[in-house]
Parts: structure tokens; sequence; C-alpha cells
């Protein structure tokens, strides 16, 4: 992920947007090495889900879109390829 991908950055995680394609993907990244989902601590979940709505409202209007679909990719039998968690 390119540094100039990121568009939100918290104590925790940051959001980013490809800019080399042409998708609407926002990939979430943790801040700190976190290979699943269940290594995530309770304030960190807090942060996470918090945050993602708040996110999931302005990619809702900025693509004028009343759908979104929001994904964990947690372990190699779910599709994750790198080790480290993205949501």
């Amino acid at each position: 992920m390119r540094k100039d991908e990121i568009f939100w950055k918290l104590r925790w995680f940051s959001w980013h947007v490809s800019l080399t394609t042409h998708n609407k993907d926002v990939l979430v990244c943790p801040i700190k090495p976190t290979e699943r989902f269940r290594d995530l601590q309770p304030e960190e979940l807090t942060d996470l889900f918090q945050t993602s709505q708040k996110v999931a409202k302005v990619v809702e209007q900025h693509f004028k879109v009343t759908s979104l679909t929001i994904a964990i990719q947690d372990g190699p039998e779910a599709g994750q390829t790198v080790k480290v968690s993205a949501f």
C-alpha cells in the first residue's frame, strides 16, 4: 500500500483507497502487525467498527450508492493472501 493512498488514519487503523485501479474498494489495515481478527483488542474493535461506519457513509455519498459490501478475509481459507489483517 502506498502512503499517498491513505485517506484516514487513527490510533489503530489506516484506511486506504487504490489510486491505480478503477474499483471503489476501501482497505482497512491495522497499524500494529495483526495476523487475525481474533488478535484485535476490544478497543481496537471499537475503533474499527465505529470508524468503518463513518467511512461507509462518506463512500456511499461520494459514489452515490445505496449499498455496500463489508467483508473480512480472516485466514488463508477465507481468501487472505497477505499475513496481515485487512478489512
